[in-house]
């Protein structure tokens, strides 16, 4: 009984095997995401935390960055800036 259940099964999936081939398809592809996204999770976890530590060895980001690439800025600019309100730093860079 074992032996025709598994012959009807082979003769069933030989007929579908183009849908058979594109189920093992996405299901290999879904394991190898899952794989690949946890490992670069684990390895990036350390990263992000150095990069948004508030001490002497973290980076201390920014509240505030102002993107402005239709002129550039003087220094004399960002001084002014400065002088406005409660910043504590201004950096003016060149892109």
């Amino acid at each position: 009984m074992s032996s025709l259940l598994n012959k009807r099964l082979a003769r069933s999936l030989w007929r579908t095997k183009l849908r058979l081939m594109a189920v093992v398809l996405m299901v290999a592809v879904g394991v190898f995401a899952g794989i690949t996204f946890g490992g670069y999770s684990h390895n990036v976890e350390g990263m992000y935390e150095t990069l948004h530590a508030d001490d002497e060895d973290g980076a201390n980001l920014a509240d505030l960055w102002i993107d402005n690439r239709s002129v550039a800025w003087s220094a004399e600019e960002s001084a002014a800036l400065q002088r406005i309100g409660r910043l504590v730093a201004i950096e003016h860079r060149l892109p």
